[in-house]
């Protein structure tokens, strides 16, 4: 009786339908092996010899409402894919991280670990890849597409274009630009903070690798020009398409358009000069030395002398020399003082003549 009572249940949950398809929990089943539970969970169990054959143990394949599950049980335990010839291709550990390409090996714990070249296409056409090397990680959009970083938006973050060749040397890059023109491409603001005290840096490298020109933001200050490894660069100021500022290797400034300094002077101006004062410090005495009464004044029959064979004063430039070399302020404006000073003795000494021929 009791065989038959076991048969009986058999038969009901067990079911072999003319095409040969087995059921379980269905009398009409559709395929070779279909498992029904009518609560909205039907599924297959497996276990072995180290997972044990409890309800909390193995690892089973089963349908839940609507969704496809594939669920492992176990401690420490993981989900893998093989194909051809037994090869693991992709694993999911316990923590629901996520390894392809890795075989038997250990990966990384990250949500999804890669080991090999990732393909990402439009339809049928691809359109970029991922892959790594042992000390590289490249980003390559396919010639002719641009990797783009949308936030939130499509060619509004970053965007790399490469024309047709490498990607590495010859791709350009724009921020918040959808067809950057330059290497680097910046639309609105752009900002740079250090992380040290010897301020942040950017280097301007020529065609060579040498590290040519910098900007450079340290504290308060901010630096730009020429590197010590540039001992013959200028540092220039363009307006207009042309030239007008120049500080050379030596520090000296020339204004103007085009870079010319005068031998031994620190600044040098091609052109006018419109100012409300200039001050001029000498290291030399200024004349008060003409009042003393040990400074010999030239007797006027000399200096009428002096005037007729050189046509210029004593101690004053003549006209060719002031031509062909120009005048310092701070000395000729001490050679003009000694002169009225001069020329205050010499009336002077004409007034004591005057009074003389008046008291006679």
């Amino acid at each position: 009786m009791k065989k038959l009572l076991i048969l009986f249940f058999t038969l009901i949950y067990f079911q072999l339908s003319a095409q040969n398809n087995v059921g379980i929990g269905t009398a009409s089943p559709h395929s070779k092996l279909h498992i029904h539970d009518p609560v909205g969970f039907g599924y297959a169990r497996f276990t072995n010899n180290e997972t044990g054959s409890s309800s909390s143990d193995g690892t089973f394949i089963g349908a839940f409402n609507k969704d496809f599950l594939i669920y492992n049980q176990e401690i420490n335990g993981m989900i893998s894919l093989y194909t051809g010839g037994g090869i693991r291709r992709m694993t999911i550990d316990s923590f629901g991280n996520a390894g392809i390409g890795f075989g038997l090996s250990a990966f990384s714990p990250k949500l999804l670990s890669l080991n090999g070249t990732m393909g990402f296409y439009n339809a049928t056409s691809l359109k970029g890849e991922i892959s790594t090397s042992s000390t590289t990680m490249t980003i390559k959009p396919d010639p002719g597409s641009s990797l783009c970083f949308p936030n939130p938006c499509p060619a509004t973050n970053l965007v790399l274009v490469p024309p047709p060749g490498l990607f590495e040397s010859t791709g350009n890059v724009g921020i918040q630009v959808s067809s950057p023109a330059y290497k680097l491409h910046v639309y609105d603001d752009m900002g740079l903070r250090s992380s040290t005290s010897t301020g942040a840096q950017i280097n301007f490298e020529d065609e060579t690798g040498v590290n040519k020109n910098f900007i450079n933001i340290t504290g308060n200050d901010m630096k730009l020009g020429t590197l010590a490894s540039n001992n013959n660069g200028k540092f220039i100021i363009r307006t207009n398409g042309g030239d007008r500022f120049f500080i050379d290797s030596a520090g000296n400034v020339a204004i103007g358009s085009s870079y010319k300094v005068a031998n031994g002077y620190r600044m040098s101006l091609n052109g006018k000069l419109m100012c409300e004062e200039v001050r001029v410090q000498l290291d030399a005495d200024w004349p008060d030395y003409v009042f003393a009464k040990e400074y010999k004044l030239m007797p006027l029959s000399d200096l009428q002398k002096f005037i007729n064979e050189n046509k210029h004063l004593p101690g004053i430039l003549p006209a060719a020399e002031v031509k062909a070399n120009g005048i310092e302020l701070g000395d000729t404006n001490k050679r003009m003082m000694e002169k009225i000073e001069e020329l205050t003795l010499y009336i002077l000494e004409l007034k004591k003549e005057i009074d003389l021929l008046k008291s006679k």
